[in-house]
């Protein structure tokens, strides 16, 4: 319950937003310090309180895009931040990511370095996204970058 309700005081649109209490508690269990969290939290809502309501970011990825750039001054939210938007939203999440790794690695036979199964995981856990790719305009950037590739791919 307490994630759930240290996520939600995360969400710009939430009713909860930068509730002091709510995302404490979400920090101690991450090992935040509270003392930093709470000056922090002071300064952020000094921060949004002067934005013009059109450029306040409306989601959690956006506030993270946000407070990525003001990193060092926001250090502790910085960090809950990403724990909150890489933590998955259901079990099936989990589910589906070990699934596909697990076809991914049957497939590949593990004869790949880290940054290639990785490359292939993120495919593969968002393969809606990665269906509307360009892959003629793929091939088209291979072929530049590789020029004297030994792989033809026209």
């Amino acid at each position: 319950m307490i994630i759930m309700l240290g996520i939600k005081a995360l969400v710009p649109e939430s009713t909860t937003f930068l509730k002091t209490e709510d995302i404490v508690d979400f920090g101690r269990l991450y090992r935040s310090k509270s003392q930093d969290l709470k000056i922090e939290l002071e300064n952020m809502r000094r921060v949004f309180a002067r934005k013009p309501d059109a450029s306040k970011p409306k989601t959690l990825l956006q506030l993270q895009q946000y407070i990525s750039r003001v990193a060092d001054a926001f250090y502790e939210m910085n960090r809950l931040i990403k724990i909150a938007c890489t933590l998955p939203v259901s079990t099936c999440a989990c589910e589906r990511s070990f699934s596909t790794l697990r076809i991914v690695k049957n497939y590949m036979r593990t004869t790949m370095v880290q940054n290639r199964l990785q490359s292939l995981m993120i495919l593969g856990v968002h393969s809606s996204r990665s269906r509307k790719l360009d892959l003629h305009n793929i091939v088209e950037k291979f072929d530049t970058l590789y020029p004297e590739s030994q792989i033809q791919l026209h």
